[in-house]
């Protein structure tokens, strides 16, 4: 999204949606369900131009339950004396939701708000939690997900933005890869399972985007990431976490490491959306 004009980024999507619908919503999103990234490239003219064509399209009724958010549609907004970066940013993503319907996920609006405090992570708490809180009582759930790469964010930064999505503001999150090596990815696999699973268990939750092993050469884990990853999208974390049990990172190691390579009931990973993606097969396929 953001290479092409507006209208045929708009006209990729529905082409997706055209090509997989059944005439049935709930069957239909059984069959795909769809997310784009824009990469912070449009202005807000822009992106609503992006959005007018998918609200007049013949499958409009498929917006709002296939698409699960648009990440990042609109360029980085300036702060000024009374508004910083980061109010300024979610103030227009959910202006821009409510005008055109589908919801939005934050990414690298998270990441520039921790990285301009990041010797002072109480600031970014209370400004994370003081601006979506005020949207959500005033504009509604405009925000479908954080989008946290621990790689960039760092683990424990990345588990406790987490935390506070799901228990302070009822926001899904989903974990993501900057092209890591197996043992990041694998680390990142961790901290994914322990967040999902002390989350609320009523709320949807959206698969993860680790699944950029499938452009790496080589690995420096032994068998390879790839090998714990079911056909299905699934990750195997338990016998993943027993093969990385003893690689350094102390703290972590003997804490939710442990605790997931010891117990073989623990539910396996979904990260089917961009495992998916590259393969095209499977009863639930995502798309970029």
């Amino acid at each position: 999204m953001g290479h092409r004009t507006p209208i045929e980024d708009a006209e990729a999507v529905l082409d997706v949606l055209r090509a997989y619908n059944v005439n049935d919503v709930e069957r239909t999103r059984k069959i795909i369900v769809v997310r784009t990234d824009a990469n912070c490239s449009w202005s807000r003219r822009i992106a609503r131009k992006f959005a007018s064509p998918l609200s007049k399209s013949d499958v409009n009724v498929l917006i709002d339950s296939c698409i699960e958010f648009i990440e990042e549609p609109i360029k980085v907004q300036k702060c000024t004396n009374t508004v910083s970066g980061f109010q300024a940013q979610v103030k227009a993503l959910d202006a821009w939701s409510n005008k055109s319907s589908p919801q939005y996920a934050l990414d690298e609006t998270l990441a520039d708000l921790v990285l301009a405090h990041v010797d002072n992570f109480p600031t970014v708490i209370n400004t994370l939690i003081s601006t979506m809180a005020s949207m959500l009582s005033t504009t509604g759930d405009g925000c479908a997900a954080f989008i946290l790469k621990p790689f960039i964010l760092g683990l424990e930064r990345s588990f406790l933005l987490a935390r506070i999505a799901h228990d302070d503001l009822g926001i899904e999150t989903v974990f993501s890869s900057s092209f890591d090596s197996g043992v990041g990815l694998a680390y990142t696999a961790f901290l994914t399972t322990i967040s999902d699973d002390i989350a609320d268990t009523d709320s949807d939750r959206y698969s993860h985007g680790i699944s950029t092993f499938d452009m790496l050469v080589g690995d420096t884990l032994s068998p390879e990431f790839k090998t714990y990853v079911k056909k299905d999208g699934n990750l195997r974390s338990a016998p993943l976490a027993r093969a990385v049990y003893g690689f350094g990172l102390d703290k972590m190691r003997d804490g939710f490491v442990e605790s997931i390579a010891n117990n073989d009931n623990i539910r396996e990973l979904d990260i089917s959306h961009g495992y998916r993606t590259a393969s095209s097969v499977g009863d639930k396929n995502t798309g970029r």
